[in-house]
């Protein structure tokens, strides 16, 4: 029959490629020179997987990157957040070990000496100890009891406990050698008595400590070659008339360290000495020399403004004593009758003032023969550079310390009746 159209007409079968695996052909176009190209909706089709392949890859590259620099960061931060581990003994320690700390010694400059002692274990781990320790900034110079093999936080806590500290003396400006007794009961602490106090320490099970006696022995017994005392002052100490009073002046006030384990006569060399360099490094001896004194005599002027007025008024009262030496009128300071007395007060009595003492200036002309205090810096630098003026006079008018200098007898006389209305002379 012949071949015709319609529903009925079977559909053509495919071509086989060795009979086994079907072909599907590729859609062609005709160009205009009637060659044949791929459909344009294929290669549309091309494009569209090659963008989506890059796109692909693009956004796996960046996740890689990401996830590199996550873990990168990671292992940072925990490199960071690790606790380096030194080192360490553990618990309190043992046995008995006396440590000094020097003034403005650091926790890193103190390690390698607890380490060489036997007291850490290791550098890092006591400066770690105390790194962590807010209270570190406030460890003071002196010689602290420590014990071996001990934890570092421990040594650290030791440290910081003053009870724990001895040979460290933190001496007010105006003390005396030995102890001041005012007339209310009240004792004041002289330089002797802090001195034995600052001494105390234990070694083993013993407790060791030099009394104030044993200072004022040592004192009292050497010469001042011995007791460190500087050339510019030698002369005038061997003349003293009190033996135990003869380096008065000598021992700046502020802070002093010294070894306990030192015999008494060595720790008031050490304390002299050391304030004989202060005294050197402020310039006294040339600064005596420009104001036509002695050094030593600077010092004993010194000594006298520090018991007489305020800081505030150092630098007048410093030329009350240049322009009263220089007409050779006595001094008349009531602190140098006070300083001869068993009992001090503010009111001295008629009799106490002609008393002759080595001190008493209202029954000698010019200045006592030794200081009657420890003067601080700034009194000493006050008499080396005293304020200009022409005051003879001054007295304290109230009990807030207010003081008022004077030319004339006139009105000094009215300012002594106006402390007398205010009852500054009147014993407490």
């Amino acid at each position: 029959m012949g071949r015709h159209n319609g529903d009925n007409a079977p559909e053509p079968q495919s071509e086989l490629n060795g009979g086994d695996t079907p072909t599907v052909s590729t859609p062609t176009e005709r160009n205009e020179a009637g060659n044949t190209t791929p459909s344009r909706g294929i290669t549309a089709s091309f494009r569209r997987l090659d963008s989506a392949i890059d796109r692909r890859s693009t956004l796996t590259l960046g996740v890689v990157i990401v996830l590199v620099l996550a873990l990168f960061a990671g292992l940072v931060q925990h490199r960071r957040s690790q606790v380096p581990v030194y080192p360490d003994y553990q618990g309190a320690g043992s046995g008995s070990v006396l440590v000094e700390v020097a003034l403005g010694v650091t926790a890193a400059s103190l390690a390698p000496k607890l380490v060489s002692m036997g007291v850490v274990k290791s550098e890092g781990a006591f400066i770690q100890a105390a790194n962590n320790n807010p209270n570190i900034t406030s460890m003071q110079p002196g010689f602290y009891q420590l014990r071996k093999e001990m934890a570092a936080a421990r040594a650290v806590e030791r440290l910081l406990d003053p009870s724990n500290r001895a040979g460290a003396v933190n001496l007010p400006g105006g003390v005396t050698l030995e102890d001041v007794r005012v007339v209310n009961g009240e004792t004041v602490f002289g330089i002797y008595r802090h001195l034995a106090k600052a001494s105390c320490y234990t070694k083993g099970e013993q407790r060791h400590c030099i009394s104030a006696a044993a200072f004022r022995k040592a004192v009292a017994n050497a010469g001042p070659a011995q007791l460190g005392v500087p050339s510019w002052a030698r002369h005038a100490v061997a003349a003293a008339k009190y033996p135990a009073r003869k380096i008065e002046g000598l021992i700046l006030p502020g802070v002093h360290v010294f070894n306990p384990t030192h015999t008494p006569l060595e720790i008031i060399r050490e304390l002299v000495t050391s304030s004989a360099e202060i005294y050197q490094q402020s310039g006294l001896v040339d600064a005596a020399k420009a104001q036509k004194l002695l050094p030593y005599e600077v010092v004993v002027g010194a000594s006298l403004i520090q018991r007489e007025v305020g800081a505030a008024d150092y630098g007048k009262a410093a030329r009350v004593i240049v322009n009263r030496l220089k007409r050779h009128q006595p001094l008349q300071f009531d602190s140098t009758v006070n300083y001869g007395l068993s009992e001090q007060q503010v009111a001295t009595s008629e009799a106490a003032r002609g008393t002759e003492t080595p001190w008493n200036t209202y029954a000698m002309k010019g200045l006592p023969t030794t200081p009657i205090c420890s003067p601080t810096l700034e009194a000493v630098e006050a008499m080396e550079k005293p304020t200009p003026g022409k005051w003879l006079y001054f007295v304290t008018v109230d009990k807030q310390g207010t003081t008022k200098f004077n030319v004339t007898l006139k009105d000094h006389e009215r300012d002594i009746e106006e402390a007398h209305r205010n009852g500054v002379f009147d014993s407490q």
